[in-house]
């Protein structure tokens, strides 16, 4: 159930990101596109210790991107699969930052990701513009993944401690009804008062 919910965080995660040109405005035509999907398979990597499981998560994920994104089949697909085993390699690092040095890890990751697309698009790529004009886009790739890195991290904490029972999931709640204290049981004598 654990991967299921972040399989479904990460296809949340992914429609997202395609509307982060939406929101970003100007800042994204210059590059300042997040990943939001990288810090989910760090995360998932690190956290996680089926290692299969966590590379199909990132596999399909990087499926999806492929297709919604209109990439080469398998390109996306194989970066997330590789970014799950270099975080997996890096994981003692990584579980021992906190904070914003998790999210520097994630943007190294994001633009280590950006630059192994470009490596794979010169390769099988049919032109050898395009890869050299995404270049300019790595730095920041990696700066747009930095700032909403820990976002991406208290959502997929959130979401393994739903699958653990730590947390029960928000079901149509309000703030002020979650923060209120819970009622006490009251005895049968102060309920006839408040009857008569």
């Amino acid at each position: 159930m654990r991967y299921t919910l972040f399989l479904l965080l990460g296809l949340r995660l992914v429609v997202l990101q395609g509307e982060t040109w939406i929101i970003l405005g100007p800042l994204a035509a210059r590059g300042f596109r997040p990943s939001l999907l990288v810090p989910l398979l760090v995360y998932v990597a690190v956290s996680e210790s089926n290692l299969a499981l966590a590379a199909s998560v990132g596999f399909l994920l990087g499926y999806v991107l492929d297709v919604i994104g209109g990439a080469p089949i398998g390109l996306y697909a194989f970066t997330s699969v590789a970014t799950v085993a270099l975080a997996r390699l890096a994981g003692l690092r990584i579980v021992t930052q906190s904070g914003w040095a998790r999210a520097v890890l994630a943007g190294a990751f994001a633009g280590l990701g950006t630059l192994m697309v470009i490596v794979l698009l010169a390769i099988f790529g049919k032109g050898a513009y395009v890869p050299r004009a995404m270049f300019r886009l790595i730095l920041p790739h990696a700066v747009a993944t930095i700032v909403f890195a820990p976002l991406v991290f208290r959502a997929a904490a959130r979401v393994s401690a739903i699958a653990s029972g730590l947390v029960e999931p928000r079901e149509g709640k309000s703030s002020l009804a979650a923060s209120l204290p819970p009622r006490r049981a009251s005895s049968g004598r102060e309920e006839r008062r408040s009857i008569s």
